[in-house]
């Protein structure tokens, strides 16, 4: 009987509206998660200064969070997963868990890590857990 002239089932409509609600709630709470890590999601946004920690994110990880808070039908935030960022566990053992990139080569146009403050790393951790955490402590040279 279709166009039907009925009004709808009410458990579906307040099916729909709760529905509708949670999804609002959780946008809003995602957007004021991405505003307290702002540097994280818009990237290497962040002025790194000398002798301060930071930690690097797989930019694999960092494209899933972004997915994470813009889409509010992806239930769960992935773990950290920085494995990318590092030596296979098959390979030599004496290069197993070391940096495959070095971060104190600016000069490379794509990298597949951003920068994170300490706080940001923090925040990210208990939200999502996971790892490793691969702190750096950059020394810039002056003159840049």
């Amino acid at each position: 009987m279709y166009p039907s002239t009925e009004e709808g089932c009410p458990f579906c409509s307040r099916h729909a509206e709760f529905e509708a609600e949670n999804a609002k709630q959780i946008r809003a709470s995602r957007a004021d998660f991405r505003k307290r890590v702002k540097a994280v999601f818009e990237g290497n946004s962040i002025k790194l200064k000398t002798d301060q920690n930071y930690f690097l994110i797989s930019t694999e990880w960092v494209d899933h969070f972004k997915d994470w808070v813009q889409v509010s039908e992806i239930q769960d935030l992935r773990p950290i997963d920085n494995s990318p960022l590092l030596v296979p566990e098959d390979a030599e053992e004496s290069e197993r868990g070391k940096l495959l990139y070095d971060p104190s080569d600016f000069s490379q146009p794509d990298l597949p890590y951003i920068w994170a403050t300490e706080d940001d790393w923090k925040t990210l951790q208990e939200h999502a857990g996971g790892g490793p955490a691969i702190m750096v402590t950059p020394i810039l040279n002056q003159s840049w």
